[in-house]
């Protein structure tokens, strides 16, 4: 099996079926957008029965992007975080009352100046 050096959409949507995967690890809109647009493009094409969990974190997956994964796949629980390698998850991204997107910090999480 060869594995593209840059990330492939229908490759991830392949690997996901064969190999029952219960959870993604993405980048944001950069990646989540092209699998939207091969499930869309595609319907029915992959066995994706397993996959469960979405975890986007290091850029911020967009409300649309979000909204049209959950049509293609309704069963997703998806999760928008932040963080740094060193530390893991510091928090999510939320969007507020007034529609601005904030940045909630975890509990364990703290500023010093």
């Amino acid at each position: 099996m060869v594995i593209s050096r840059r990330f492939d959409a229908r490759e991830a949507l392949e690997l996901i079926g064969r190999e029952h995967v219960v959870a993604v690890a993405a980048v944001g809109d950069a990646m989540v957008r092209p699998i939207v647009d091969e499930l869309a493009a595609r319907p029915g094409a992959y066995e994706l029965g397993s996959w469960l969990v979405l975890g986007s974190g290091g850029a911020l997956l967009s409300d649309s992007v979000r909204e049209q994964l959950l049509a293609l796949h309704p069963q997703l629980f998806v999760t928008n975080r932040f963080g740094a390698s060193e530390s893991g998850t510091d928090g999510q991204f939320e969007r507020g009352d007034d529609g601005a997107v904030r940045l909630i910090a975890s509990p364990s999480v703290c500023v010093v100046d």
